[in-house]
Formats: structure tokens, sequence, C-alpha cells
């Protein structure tokens, strides 16, 4: 929340202080129509609102909601709360401040009070430099020290800021002050502070239309009616699709996303963003519509991991035109430049990593400065420094992934729903595939059926599978996950588009997506990308595990491709499954479901791709259509892979 407002009654002053987390409501009004406090402010309908109040500032005071989910008004842009029966003051007087801000953090009060104005009868403070507004005295709790800060005094004397002459006012405050509840009419008693929110998150000073460029920051206001765990906040364009090159600022403070804008193509979209709790729904914004443009963009963003070659790809808005590619190894040793041509913006073309002679760089980094020049226009080298302007530049990124042979092992993994044991231990037997692998599952599959391609989790048998309940065994299969050795993963239990586990009434913990990215250092979509421990396959099973970018922390790009794509960066490939909705699980069908399972990596392991082998769970085609595959899934990253792909 970030809006507090203040009405010194008698003096019609309001007062708007910036707390972190929240935007304040522009053109917010404040008015008292005695006995009562009334609130008005710009609406769209369909929003809703918190309204909150506290008496003062002091640690023995605490926000109070008035109304929560609060509709905007109908047919109307401008919505009133009334908090009644605040003021004691003669029925009918109307007094109050408006205020306004023009989203530049200044802040402006102006006189609303009927008949004429009048000068304020409280003392206010500001800055001796004039770096911010003056505000009420009465509203620093008392103790405070403000050094720097002058006191304005109503007379239109001033006074450098006096902890002494702060007391003596306040004494004399108190002293002539009496009960509010009681003091004539003639008197100014303080009605509290007020702050109005939009519930749910809002990209904050954002319109349809913004056109936006290179990196942007943007704050987000959040006002939220419940105190779950936030798990993480998810940006997504209005088809649902994540938003690929937007992050947190600071995943353990949320309240800025950053985004990429060169990472997607040239264009209009609608983006919003969610924020995920450990056992609440979501909640979200509506969408904002913006245009995104840069010059050159370079939306085939898991391009910038490279293996054994480097894909050097990059769309440009001028063409046909001339480019020349200036490369930096370690991002500061000029190595040379590549120079062609383009007839459709499109920068497209594979490096083996060579000087173009016997030299092979080993750099683990690299970058890389594109310049484009019309074809009118044609372009002069540009060494280390130096060199002509051209008509459009831009720079890109590139990391090394190191290098892993074989299928790697299997660490399958899961965690209770509720407080339900029963249910508990038939997750367990779905997993596992029955107590003796009867039903088949995931771990006697994977190991038992004749197949015997993976090893699974350590201190696992072939007919278990590793339970998350507290936190120590949170750790251990962070543990597992981190260890080079382990490819792939399989996780059953509650999830969402930024964390998997958690259970009302458990002590099952949750894993964000923040915590996996720490364990295996997989950073996709920031400035400089890295990709330390990415995993061939990985299936989610849980609800909206698909919805977000989970995949990114896994080293898996949010886009859906062939594995020919990895292919062109010289890396191996790799998919992610998981579901866009919630998903259900019956478990006095428990049986069907670990059928579905065994039919789903069966044909896995039988080298079907993989899209196949979600084809035939959806369908049923194994169980005879009880417990299908949820049809919400999502494939990311490639499609077609199949258990031998390289």
């Amino acid at each position: 929340m970030k809006n507090l407002e203040k009405v010194i009654c008698g003096t019609g002053m309001a007062l708007l202080l910036s707390v972190v987390h929240s935007s304040a409501i522009e053109g917010l009004n404040i008015s008292v129509h005695c006995p009562d406090v009334w609130l008005s402010w710009p609406s769209v309908e369909g929003e809703t609102y918190i309204v909150q109040y506290r008496p003062d500032l002091t640690t023995n005071s605490t926000w109070t909601t008035l109304t929560n989910l609060f509709p905007a008004a109908t047919g109307t842009n401008r919505t009133v709360f009334v908090h009644s029966n605040q003021v004691a003051c003669p029925t009918g007087q109307i007094f109050g401040m408006k205020f306004s801000s023009g989203g530049s953090g200044s802040e402006a009060l102006e006189s609303e009070s009927k008949g004429e104005d009048k000068p304020p009868v409280e003392p206010m403070v500001m800055p001796k430099d004039g770096s911010k507004a003056a505000v009420p005295l009465a509203l620093y709790p008392p103790g405070i020290d403000l050094p720097g800060y002058i006191i304005l005094w109503p007379d239109g004397s001033a006074d450098e800021w006096n902890a002494e002459l702060v007391e003596k006012w306040r004494a004399i405050q108190e002293e002539e002050a009496g009960d509010p509840q009681t003091k004539d009419s003639g008197g100014d008693p303080s009605c509290g502070f007020y702050r109005v929110v939009r519930n749910g998150v809002h990209l904050w000073g954002l319109t349809n239309g913004t056109v936006l460029s290179g990196v942007v920051e943007i704050p987000l206001e959040m006002a939220l009616p419940n105190t779950d765990q936030i798990t993480g906040i998810s940006f997504y364009t209005d088809e649902g699709n994540p938003l690929i090159g937007a992050s947190l600022k600071n995943p353990e403070s949320p309240w800025i996303m950053v985004w990429d804008t060169t990472m997607v193509p040239n264009g209009t979209c609608a983006i919003y963003a969610e924020v995920d709790f450990a056992a609440d729904d979501s909640v979200t914004n509506s969408p904002i519509t913006v245009t995104v443009s840069n010059v050159i963009s370079f939306p085939n963003y898991f391009s910038r991991i490279f293996g054994d070659c480097m894909w050097v790809y990059a769309e440009s808005t001028i063409y046909p035109a001339d480019f020349e590619i200036a490369m930096y190894a370690d991002e500061t040793n000029y190595i040379g430049s590549f120079y062609g041509y383009t007839d459709d913006g499109i920068i497209s073309f594979p490096w083996d990593l060579t000087d173009g002679g016997s030299y092979t760089f080993t750099n683990q980094t690299f970058k890389g400065e594109f310049y484009i020049t019309p074809s009118s226009q044609k372009s002069s080298p540009k060494p280390e420094a130096g060199g002509q302007s051209s008509s459009g530049s831009g720079t890109n990124f590139w990391a090394k992934e190191y290098r892993w042979s074989g299928l790697g092992k299997f660490v399958v993994a899961y965690s209770a729903l509720d407080d339900n044991s029963t249910r508990t231990f038939r997750i367990g037997l779905m997993v596992a595939g029955g107590t003796g692998g009867e039903y088949g599952g995931v771990t006697h599959t994977l190991g038992n059926y004749g197949l015997g391609l993976y090893e699974l989790s350590p201190g696992n048998g072939q007919g278990s599978a590793f339970q998350m309940y507290d936190g120590t065994t949170k750790t251990n299969l962070l543990t597992y996950l981190w260890d080079i050795s382990y490819r792939n993963f399989y996780y059953f239990g509650h999830g969402s588009p930024s964390a998997i586990g958690g259970a009302p009434g458990t002590t099952v913990p949750t894993i964000t997506s923040h915590e996996l990215q720490k364990v295996l250092y997989n950073f996709l979509d920031s400035a400089k990308p890295a990709n330390y421990h990415p995993y061939r396959f990985v299936f989610l099973d849980g609800c909206r595990t698909g919805a977000g970018k989970m995949c990114e922390k896994f080293g898996i790009p949010a886009q859906t491709v062939s594995t020919n794509f990895f292919n062109a960066a010289g890396v191996r490939a790799r998919a992610f499954l998981g579901f866009k909705k919630k998903i259900s699980y019956n478990d006095a069908q428990w049986t069907w479901r670990s059928l579905m399972l065994s039919g789903f990596f069966t044909d896995w392991q039988q080298g079907h791709p993989l899209d196949v082998c979600v084809s035939n769970a959806v369908n049923g085609v194994h169980t005879g259509g009880f417990q299908k595959m949820d049809s919400s899934y999502v494939i990311y990253g490639g499609y077609n892979l199949r258990i031998n792909s390289w």
C-alpha cells in the first residue's frame, strides 16, 4: 500500500506519503461532510478497492480495513466511500482537500473548503533544501528527530528542526485539545489517516498505447486481501503465454518488473502480471496493450546459449541493409567482426567459434555489437573504437553451456496435497506403481519394465519415490536436483506458475522458482545469460506448472520448438512438460492414473517423440480412457524430443 491520506479537520489538509509496494490513486479527494469523512477517486468499472484507516502512525495503532473488494461505481468515472460518524463538528459543515499527483513523486494540495480560503493553522515541516514538499508536523510521531528540516509555523515564521520546540508545541496542543469526542465545534480534531488502493496487482505507470524499447523497469502496485505466502510473480501476454524477457528486479523483494523488450518481436501485445500464492488462487490485473519498438531485437532468446557452436540471430527494422557484428570475447577483448547483407531484416547464421582459420576460441562468454546501415549507405569496418555512426545498433550476449553426455539420472518425487494421510499414501503408490509395480507408475516403469535406462533418486528403490514433507526433505530434494548427474525430474504435487509443493494444514514446504534458480544457476532471461545445470527432461505434474516460466529455471526456454533449434546452438536438446490450468486427482482411482503414467513413460523409453507420448496419455491409449492426462498440457523446448535425441 502506498498512499496515506490524513484529514486535519478544520484545516482541510490532505497528505500523501510514498511507501513501498503500491502507488497512489491519482485525483483522490478527501472531504468532511460533518460528521462523516468522504473519500472519492477516479475509477474504472470492474475495478475493486481496499479502503483502510488508522488514527495515527505510531506503533500503538494499526491499519483497520473499512472495506475490501469495494466495487467501482457504475455509470460514472468516480467512486465515493463514506466513513460515517468520524468527526465531532456541526452537522452539515463541509471542508476538505483534493490530492493530485503527476506521477513524478511531487505532491500538490488544493483547497476545497467552502467559503474563503484560510491559511493553514497547523505547523508544516520540509527539508531545508526544498527537495520535498511541506507536510504537517502532526504527521510525525513524538520523539522523531529530523535534522536538516525546518518547521514552518502558521504565523509565517520558520525554525530549524528543534526537538524541544516540537515537544512544547505538542504539549500546548494536548492541553488545548481535550477529548476530541467532546471538544466543541471551534476545535481542530484529527480524523486520522486513510489509504485507498486497487485490489490485485497492476503494472504501474503503463497505459494502453505505451511504446516501449530496450530494457524497462515497471513498478508493481499490489493490494492483496490475504496474507498467504507469496511464492512468486509471473508475467504474461494476453494469450496466456509467458512474457519472454520479463523478470523481477530482486526476486526476494519482488515489486519491480524488469523487461528486456529486445527479447520479443516488435509489435503490439497486451501484458499483465500475476501474483502466485502457496495455497490461495492467484491474483492478476487486466491486460495493458503496449507497443514494442526496437531497431534491433533478439527474439530467439535461447540462441544466446552456445555449446560446440554459436547461433547468431537478430532481427532489424532496417532492410535491405548491410550489417556488421563486432565480436568481443569476455565482453572486452575485440576479436574481429562479421559482415553481411540482409534483404528482409533477418540476421541468422552459425559460428563454429573459430577465427576463420585454425584457431578455436574457448572463451565462456561473448558480446556482439550490431551495426545496421541501409544498403544504399555501405557500412565501414568498425574496429575496437571509433568508426562511423550507423543507422541502427544493438548489443547481445552469449554464454557457454557446459557439455554433458549420457541420458542422466532421474529424480522422482512427490508431496502431499492435504492432511489426508490415506490420500498421501495412495499418491506414493501411484507414483511408485503399487506395492510391487503391478500398476507401472513412474519409478517401476523407469526401472523395472525391462527397459532399465534410468537410475532413480538416491536412497530410493525402484518401487518407491522420494517424498518431500518438511524442511529437511526439501533440502534433500534440492541437493538431488543440484547434483549434475541428474538431468531428468518428475514431480507430483501442488504447483503454480512459480512454485511446487505446499499443502494447507501440513508441513509440506514450497520450492519456488527463485530457489530452483539459486540451486541450478540457470538464467535465460537475464541481461547476461547463464546455463550451468540445464535439464534434459522435466515433467512437473501439478496445477498450472506450465503457465509461467518454471521451465527456464531448468535451463529450458519457454518456447515450443524442434530439436533442430538446439542443434543450431550446439547444445543438447531438452524439453519441459507442465499444465496451464488446474488439474484434478481422484485418489480413489489412483491405479488408473498410475497406469496412465506407466504408458507415458513406456512410450518415452521406447523412443517415441515427446508429443506422441503426451498425445497417447491425453487420449487414454494405455488406460482405456480412465484417468487421462489433462489436455491443458504444454511442451516447452523440443516438442519432438526423443530419448536418444542428442
